[in-house]
């Protein structure tokens, strides 16, 4: 009985929306107090309808309803939100739920099937929302990526607690967010909203600099691909910074050392040649060969590694390992012996005679712990794209 009286009663949604018009009690049959209240507070109160309660979707939502009374997780999750809350009593207008895959960043401040937060919770929880987004899409904009200082820091309104209702008196405040407001939305919102975490809104504010305004600026939330710019968020906004011991930072800066030396000699000493420097980016090399010895860690035993010209000279050295004094002989082009090499009777193919930087080679290195890894750098020839999988 109920399935048929809710099914009619959609239609009469659907008739009405299009009509732009009320339905009178009198014009529903409801077979109990769920149904009359549902129709008194639609005749009685002007309540916009769902937009998709159209007339061409009539059928659809019948055919929807009625997967749903079979097995509700057949259908999906907005659905099934949508017909619990018409059970429950709530009117057309307030009875469908966006989900955060259907409407990022809008999220119920109303529970299903149960009570309705506060007014000042609501206004929390909804201004609290809003400025996570903000720093979340905006962020980046004010991320301090100037270590000399020279330039000033962007002023962004939308990072401003007073967009979202709230004063310097709040800061001291603490949130209360309604349990499950974030909807299964990933992030800080979703940590906020567990229920066991309680923060006052300048804790929040100084997480979220912290987070998107410090010296890492990451733009996502432009990714159409909904699931990889929530991995993104919630790495970002749990991530646990470690503070690693004064001899490991000393060892990365040696590392960064030999980098940027590496490039500053070839810059003075051979100025006039082609070389595609790391200039700029030479933190590739500490952070490759992080990777290297993380990898090691978890069992990697050969690590092959296909990259483009910029940078390549680099990783030769510093990475593989390539003889530092060979790179320069093949700067002076003193790398080939002639004679030798033009003999028809030599058998040497350990040169190709292409030019230093579309070169590789391999290595064995070894860990005083007795790791190994076989480490090898492509050739990659002018244009050819060779290390292309």
């Amino acid at each position: 009985m109920t399935q048929q009286w809710l099914a009619k009663a959609v239609r009469r949604s659907v008739r009405a929306s299009v009509a732009n018009a009320r339905v009178a009690p009198s014009h529903l049959n409801a077979p109990n107090n769920v149904a009359s209240r549902w129709t008194r507070a639609f005749s009685s109160t002007p309540h916009p309808s769902e937009t998709f309660m159209t007339g061409t979707n009539n059928a659809y939502v019948e055919e929807m309803y009625s997967n749903w009374k079979s097995n509700p997780s057949s259908v999906h999750k907005s659905w099934d939100v949508y017909f619990r809350q018409i059970e429950s009593g709530s009117v057309p207008g307030e009875a469908f739920i966006p989900p955060p895959t259907i409407q990022q960043g809008v999220t119920p401040v109303r529970s299903v099937g149960g009570a309705v937060a506060s007014s000042t919770e609501q206004n929390d929880a909804l201004g609290l929302s809003y400025l996570i987004r903000a720093y979340q899409v905006r962020g980046h904009e004010a991320a301090n990526l100037d270590p000399l200082g020279l330039q000033e820091r962007p002023e962004l309104p939308d990072l401003d607690i007073k967009m979202y209702g709230f004063t310097e008196k709040d800061l001291d405040r603490v949130i209360a967010i309604p349990k499950n407001f974030s909807s299964g939305v990933s992030g800080f919102l979703e940590e906020l909203a567990d229920g066991n975490n309680s923060m006052t809104l300048g804790q929040i504010v100084e997480r979220l600099k912290e987070t998107y305004c410090s010296s890492i600026g990451v733009q996502y939330m432009h990714m159409l691909n909904r699931e990889q710019c929530n991995w993104i968020r919630a790495k970002m906004e749990h991530l646990v910074k470690d503070e690693e011991s004064k001899e490991k930072k000393m060892h990365i800066l040696e590392r960064l050392a030999f980098s940027v030396v590496f490039e500053r000699f070839l810059g003075n000493k051979y100025n006039t040649t082609k070389r595609f420097g790391l200039d700029g980016a030479e933190s590739l090399i500490p952070g490759l060969k992080f990777m290297i010895d993380r990898g090691t860690e978890l069992g990697m035993e050969h690590l092959v590694i296909g990259m483009p010209h910029r940078g390549r000279l680099n990783v030769l050295s510093n990475v593989i390992r390539k003889p530092i004094q060979q790179i320069f002989k093949e700067f002076q082009g003193t790398h080939i012996d002639v004679e030798s090499y033009n003999e028809p009777d030599v058998e040497d193919w350990s040169n190709a005679g292409d030019v230093k930087y579309h070169l590789g080679t391999s290595y064995d290195r070894a860990y005083p712990d007795g790791r190994q890894v076989h480490l090898s750098l492509v050739a990659n020839p002018s244009h050819l794209e060779a290390v292309d999988p």
